[in-house]
This record gives structure tokens, C-alpha cells and sequence, in this order.
């Protein structure tokens, strides 16, 4: 059998170091990303586009657009779609969530648009409660977004925060989104409300759950 070269000890203990190295600076970069997640809670959404919403189910359900992909909520009609959310493993559990509606008019017109968010929260091993919760916009926008009254511009219209204080991850979230077509006071856009996408922001405070269905292991 032959022996190993002084080279071949050398080359073998440089591959080995490298490979510790590598392993480190592995692990410092995973602890690096906790430390940052734990100092200053981050914020992320739950994400449900216009194009993968189902419009089955639910009577009166908006059109459904034929050039973008968009949900075209009547004027004059509350039309209605249902969504269903699961709370992440890396939510802040008990922590408020902000819904909101990413959104354009049809036409370039003045008007407020309306949109009703009602909902129904239910832990893991819990009965779905029996009544809707109803939070609605009352055709407010985000700052960011002022309405120009033109046509296809990018509009965000914010819910008022959800407290889902006692709740944890994979909880799970009934929804449904109605614009109010018609309302004398705060639905008073004359056309289609174009919706691209609804969004729950969440803040974050790790990267996942230890644990599969809770995160006392965290």
C-alpha cells in the first residue's frame, strides 16, 4: 500500500479546513438572520391575485376580466368573492395583521370606491365562530396612492387592522370581499372596480416555527 505524499496530507487538511470554514460562515450567516428577525420585527404579506381567486362559490361574484386578468366589481351591485388565508410560521403570533385591496378604475372618472372585508378567525381544534366580523374602507386610500382620477392607475385602499390576539400560526383566516356598488357615500365611482390583487401584511419575528403546528420550540 502506498503511502501518502507530505503534499497529499497538506492538500487533504486545506480541503478539510475550507470545508469547516464553509460550514461556519454558514451557521454565522443563519444565526446573523435570527438576530436580525428577533431585534426588529419585519413585515411580509399573504398574497392572493386577482387571476388565481376562484369565483365559485359565492353568489353574485364579480366578472371576471378578459384582457389582464383582473375582478371587475360592479358599480351599481355588492358582488362578492371568498378567500381563505392560513397564518404563517414565521408570523408574530397575537400580532394585528393590515389587509388592504390593490385596485384601478376601469375609466378615467371621479368617485370613491367601497370595499367589505368580512371575516371569521379560527384556531387549530376550534368551532368556526358563527358570525362575520365587518371591517370596511370607506373609500379611503393609503397615503402613498392619492386618486387621480385616471384610468388603470394603481390604487391601494387599507382595511382598519385585524387584532387576532390568542391566535397562532396555521390558524386560519374565512374571508370574504365585497365592493359595495351604490353606497351614497362612499361608493360613488360610476364604473367597474378593476381589483389586481387583496394582501394581508403580517409582521415576521423568525424565519419558521421549530415545531410543525406551533412555535414553543422558537
Amino acid at each position: 500500500m502506498a503511502r501518502a505524499s507530505i503534499t497529499d496530507v497538506q492538500h487533504t487538511q486545506e480541503t478539510m479546513i475550507r470545508e469547516y470554514l464553509r460550514e461556519i460562515n454558514v451557521r454565522l450567516r443563519a444565526l446573523g438572520q435570527v438576530i436580525n428577525l428577533n431585534d426588529r420585527d419585519m413585515w411580509e404579506s399573504l398574497r392572493f391575485p386577482a387571476s388565481n381567486i376562484s369565483l365559485s362559490g359565492l353568489g353574485s361574484p364579480p366578472a371576471a376580466d378578459t384582457t389582464f386578468g383582473w375582478l371587475l366589481f360592479d358599480a351599481t351591485a355588492t358582488e362578492t368573492i371568498g378567500l381563505l388565508a392560513q397564518m404563517p410560521h414565521a408570523w408574530k403570533e397575537d400580532s394585528v395583521i393590515t389587509p388592504h385591496v390593490h385596485w384601478c378604475k376601469s375609466t378615467a372618472a371621479a368617485g370613491l370606491v367601497q370595499w367589505r372585508l368580512e371575516y371569521r378567525a379560527v384556531a387549530q381544534g376550534s368551532a368556526l365562530p358563527g358570525a362575520w366580523t365587518t371591517i370596511e374602507t370607506d373609500g379611503a386610500l393609503a397615503p402613498a396612492t392619492p386618486d387621480n382620477d385616471t384610468q388603470y392607475e394603481h390604487l391601494v385602499s387599507p382595511f382598519p387592522d385585524i387584532d387576532l390576539d390568542g391566535f397562532g400560526i396555521s390558524d386560519m383566516l374565512v374571508m370574504r370581499l365585497s365592493r359595495i356598488g351604490g353606497d351614497a357615500t362612499y361608493d360613488t365611482y360610476g364604473a367597474d372596480a378593476a381589483m389586481m390583487e387583496f394582501d394581508i401584511q403580517y409582521q415576521r419575528d423568525a424565519r419558521g416555527s421549530v415545531n410543525v403546528y406551533d412555535k414553543e420550540g422558537n
